[in-house]
């Protein structure tokens, strides 16, 4: 990806405005770390996020601690706390080279009043180690296993190391073992009352995502979804092309030119998930399929993102 870094970092500003956040502020990044393309900033998963920290506030109010769960550069605290204004904001991630940058980022741009914790770890088992529960806890976490831990580049952001740990076999064969797991394990840290809010991608049946957060205990509700572009298409749709082909099963993705156009016509309308995968059907193809029309032709595939939300 492009780095789009000035002297003092990453300009954030862009992707704030595009959601209504009077914001300016930079962040440091790495080659473990994404960056965005400041020019299309709703290319990027926080703008969903950050949609969804806004529906979640109008529904609820504010919280007052915050967690994020696989930070990276912790931008997605950054507008955690310039929505909620939590009084606490923890962070953790799993590459031990993360946590300080995210902590140095985010106490960059919040008050001083606020503290800020880092740890290194998995998922949420370092708040649940340091007894730690919060109001909101936020993940965008991967979906593809690997054989390896990919700490060498940024493809850690949508590979996860494989674990072995009992996970319902319908997540599985949807790639939602490590949601699943996320889930779970949310559930120690929440305070009753408080939430857990997952960006997940709509690739998979919408019934399959309300299961996920069901069958965690949760009550579940969509707080936003929209379309966007599939990053890293040679390796994503590869991967979901060979889960299709290994579990029998399928995945949604859309010819992206022409989803696009016609996303851009009903994004105003705010549709829920089940009425935008509906609407969006007719450009509708699976991962295999458009593996070999990006083999073939470089053409370009989007999916929808849902911003979940499971109350305690």
């Amino acid at each position: 990806m492009t780095n789009f870094k000035t002297d003092n970092g990453l300009d954030i500003s862009t992707l704030f405005n595009t959601v209504g956040i009077n914001k300016v502020g930079h962040v440091h990044i790495n080659e473990h770390t994404y960056d965005f393309d400041e020019h299309a900033p709703k290319n990027h998963w926080l703008y969903a996020a950050f949609l969804g920290f806004q529906e979640y506030q109008k529904r609820y109010g504010n919280v007052s601690s915050f967690a994020s769960i696989g930070t990276g550069a912790g931008i997605d605290a950054i507008g955690a706390y310039e929505i909620f204004h939590p009084q606490k904001i923890f962070l953790t991630d799993i590459h031990p080279q993360i946590p300080p940058i995210a902590q140095k980022n985010v106490e960059a741009n919040v008050p001083e009043h606020v503290p800020v914790r880092s740890f290194k770890g998995d998922l949420c088992l370092p708040l649940i180690e340091n007894k730690i529960t919060v109001d909101l806890v936020y993940a965008n976490i991967p979906n593809i296993p690997s054989d390896q831990p990919k700490f060498e580049a940024k493809d850690s952001a949508s590979f996860y190391q494989k674990r072995n740990e009992n996970c319902p076999e319908i997540f599985e064969k949807y790639l939602l073992t490590l949601q699943y797991l996320f889930l779970a394990e949310a559930k120690q840290v929440v305070n009753k009352g408080g939430a857990v809010i997952d960006a997940i991608g709509g690739r998979v049946p919408y019934k399959i995502l309300e299961g996920l957060f069901v069958s965690n205990g949760y009550a579940f509700e969509e707080l936003v979804g929209i379309f966007k572009i599939q990053t890293e298409p040679n390796y994503i749709l590869k991967s979901y092309a060979e889960v299709e082909q290994k579990y029998n099963v399928e995945f949604d993705f859309y010819k992206y030119e022409d989803a696009q156009k016609y996303w851009l016509k009903i994004e105003d309308k705010k549709l829920g998930g089940p009425e935008l995968k509906s609407e969006l059907q007719k450009y509708r193809i699976n991962a295999t399929h458009a593996y070999n029309e990006y083999i073939k032709n470089n053409q370009p595939f989007g999916h929808v993102v849902h911003i979940l939300c499971g109350k305690v």
